[in-house]
């Protein structure tokens, strides 16, 4: 009897990772950015500037602002790249976008008041979010679709790595150096690197084929349409922005407000590098939770993993609430990393199905707009927090954490319309 051939399988070879490692590298100059600031700087420096009495509303007053005209930056600047007759129509938002912030972190260091603190705070969202607009589309832009899943996860991986050098790297700096400088610093310098690496390692990617030659269309209603088109003709996706959105609304709180949880209910003495480190276990705790919710979302279906995610940051967010000591606190947290994990994972994967060809970048600007509209909605929490410490200072966090599982659980609703599979939501859009 004959031998049976060898079946052929696809290598997995050190050209397409090295491939997704250039083409996804600004991810880690991002996500050392992101969390680092809103999470960590931006709360020290306010609390500097304004004092203890008001920090939490003037931290708030900054989130929705500032972070709410940023998001509406990157759906508009999405389809301006998509739509751009420059002959690379992603490279160059990368690098203005990350020229302008860097320029601005040097305003954010310096401002001696709050007026400006803001200022700098609004121009460094509204410039990484044009970069970011332009970076979220090169995946379907120079990776061939065979490889989009590698590409995926080594965007994803290299996300996790930007975090924790984010965080990390400024616990050190500022544990060692004793002040934000060296840390704002430091994140410039990981920014202008990603930038760099960016311009020299991704290939141009030229403008697409119009038949009229014209660039893209601005008019006011052009710009609605950037945002309320792609909601009405897809509702599967609408339900995950809204899904997102409430999800997100709930958890952020938790991350915005930890600095002053910590030193307030626990009387930390270090909050700023303490928080930095809690947050980078948080992170390593969500990538483990994001790993086993992508697989068991392929066997059990994905809106059910969304509902236990959802279960968990409840479960967290009260826990947190009412922790009597920083163990129960930590462990709370850990609930709340876990689902958070779980849900971003499943909720992009939904996204990457229901999300038409051609149109990456704006269709992620939309989609990112859920999380960072709840980012940037958070803020109204912060009076919540400034008002109970008056009347009830001992009540302050358990009213605001409460209100914030609430607030989690309201993204039930869009979930429960839900079909139980990738294959069921990107059918509800044909």
């Amino acid at each position: 009897m004959s031998r049976a051939s060898p079946k052929p399988r696809t290598p997995l070879n050190r050209r397409a990772i090295w491939e997704a490692v250039r083409v996804n590298i600004f991810a880690v100059s991002l996500l050392a950015i992101w969390t680092t600031l809103n999470a960590v700087l931006l709360p020290d420096r306010v609390s500097e500037l304004v004092g203890s009495s008001l920090q939490a509303s003037a931290l708030g007053l900054v989130s929705l602002l500032g972070v709410g005209i940023a998001t509406l930056v990157q759906p508009v600047a999405g389809r301006l790249s998509d739509e751009s007759r420059l002959p690379d129509r992603r490279r160059p938002f990368i690098l203005a976008g990350s020229t302008v912030a860097i320029l601005c972190f040097a305003l954010f260091w310096d401002a001696d008041d709050f007026v400006w603190l803001f200022v700098a705070f609004v121009l460094i969202q509204i410039a990484l979010n044009v970069a970011q607009a332009a970076f979220q589309a090169l995946i379907p832009d120079v990776i061939p679709p065979a490889e989009h899943g590698l590409a995926s996860g080594v965007k994803s991986a290299l996300s996790v790595a930007g975090v924790a050098l984010g965080l990390l790297g400024t616990a050190l700096l500022v544990h060692t150096r004793g002040g934000d400088g060296a840390a704002i610093l430091f994140l410039a310098t990981v920014l202008a690197a990603g930038a760099a690496l960016t311009a020299i390692w991704v290939p141009r990617v030229p403008p697409l084929p119009r038949a009229d030659g014209r660039g893209p269309r601005l008019a006011p209603h052009e710009l609605w349409a950037t945002f309320a088109r792609p909601l009405a003709r897809h509702p599967a996706f609408a339900r995950v922005v809204l899904a997102t959105f409430f999800f997100m609304l709930g958890v952020l709180p938790l991350q915005r407000f930890l600095l002053y949880y910590l030193k307030d209910r626990f009387c930390i003495a270090d909050p700023v590098s303490r928080g930095a480190v809690y947050l980078a276990l948080a992170v390593l705790v969500a990538t483990l939770a994001a790993l086993a919710a992508g697989f068991l979302s392929d066997r059990l279906g994905r809106a059910w993993v969304l509902r236990a995610s959802v279960a968990l940051v409840v479960v967290g967010d009260l826990g947190m609430a009412f922790a009597p000591s920083i163990v129960i606190a930590g462990a709370a947290g850990a609930l709340v990393a876990l689902g958070v994990g779980a849900f971003v994972s499943v909720s992009w994967a939904l996204f990457s199905d229901l999300i038409p060809a051609g149109s990456g970048a704006q269709y992620y600007g939309i989609a990112n707009f859920a999380s960072a509209g709840a980012s940037a909605l958070v803020g109204l929490f912060g009076p919540v927090l400034d008002l109970t410490r008056r009347v009830a200072p001992d009540d302050a966090y358990r009213i605001a954490f409460s209100l914030a599982a609430l607030v989690v659980l309201m993204s039930l609703v869009p979930l429960r319309r839900l079909a139980r599979s990738a294959e069921g939501d990107a059918a509800e859009t044909q």
